[in-house]
């Protein structure tokens, strides 16, 4: 985890009031992000005091970032990339038909690490064959994001048929749209 260089913002007085504000509201930031907020203030002869101290978790959990009271509301996760099948990654003998399947990620958890992935394999007329999930964990999100993809198996299928693959990711707040679906 990193901090980057942050953004100066100055208050300035009313004109009219001559009063400064005392709330900022701020935009642009992800789900799911740590914003640290530090602040010094100067007299009307231009002396300052010290910068403020960095916040720190609050009501959050000392070793869990996310849980600080300075991290933005994280949200679902992004959708998958649809799931992709190369033609050396399938096998057929003797009736039945088996292979791996390929599922690409997004490189944002918005703010939580998965907890589950749900797959289902369709027939052609998109009636659900099999299906599945899979729990994960903090480790594995890591892991999964590095590598940028999930290979998972896949087996008892016919040969010859046509199957379309969806998947879909969840975190603590809820499941992503399934991959494929319009947002």
């Amino acid at each position: 985890q990193h901090l980057r260089e942050g953004k100066l913002v100055e208050l300035e007085p009313d004109p009219a009031t001559g009063v400064l504000p005392t709330e900022l509201k701020l935009d642009g930031f992800l789900p799911g992000q740590i914003v640290f907020a530090v602040a010094r203030c100067f007299n009307h002869i231009g002396g300052a005091r010290e910068w403020s101290d960095l916040p720190g978790p609050g009501s959050g959990s000392e070793d869990d970032l996310i849980t600080w009271d300075c991290a933005t509301r994280p949200i679902r996760p992004d959708p998958t990339e649809p799931p992709t099948v190369a033609a050396a990654d399938l096998f057929a003998e003797n009736f039945t038909s088996w292979g791996s399947f390929t599922v690409a990620f997004r490189q944002r958890t918005n703010g939580l690490p998965f907890s589950s992935f749900d797959f289902e394999i369709l027939d052609k007329k998109g009636e659900i064959c099999q299906s599945w999930t899979d729990a994960s964990s903090r480790e594995e999100t890591a892991e999964i994001l590095k590598a940028g993809e999930l290979r998972k198996p896949v087996k008892d299928l016919a040969p010859g048929e046509s199957y379309t693959i969806r998947a879909r990711v969840s975190n603590a707040v809820g499941p992503a749209a399934w991959s494929g679906t319009p947002d």
